[in-house]
């Protein structure tokens, strides 16, 4: 049995996490009204994670797991989020290092599924 109004908060919050980093896409708009309109979490969900890739959002890995975690109980399949994983950004062991010849910090953000490194930040 599914509990509804777990799955429409979690699918709520979600939509609005991601609406805030894409202004410009009103269609986010459209994941609301399937959500407490129309009560069709299943496209709400689908139509979401497509939205979330077509403007290639970045996902936080706790973001990405509460995703996961909303298809699986939602019994949605897996490719819905799959397709998402490119997107991760986690923060890896390697978040900061020191550099210690001069004394600076240097900070960034390495994604764990490609290796690629971004957001690099020097400090003294």
């Amino acid at each position: 049995m599914h509990d509804y109004k777990s799955i429409e908060k979690n699918l709520t919050s979600l939509t609005n996490y991601f609406a805030e980093h894409a202004l410009h896409d009103g269609r986010f708009q459209e994941v609301r009204e399937l959500i407490e309109q129309h009560g069709e979490y299943g496209e709400a969900y689908h139509l979401l994670c497509y939205l979330i890739m077509q403007n290639q959002l970045t996902i936080p890995n706790d973001i990405y797991q509460t995703i996961v975690e909303l298809g699986k109980q939602m019994e949605v399949d897996e490719t819905a989020w799959l397709t998402l994983t490119a997107l991760i950004k986690t923060y890896g062991q390697n978040e900061m290092d020191q550099d210690r010849t001069r004394g600076n910090q240097i900070h960034y953000v390495r994604n764990t599924i490609t290796g690629a490194l971004d957001d690099f930040k020097f400090t003294r």
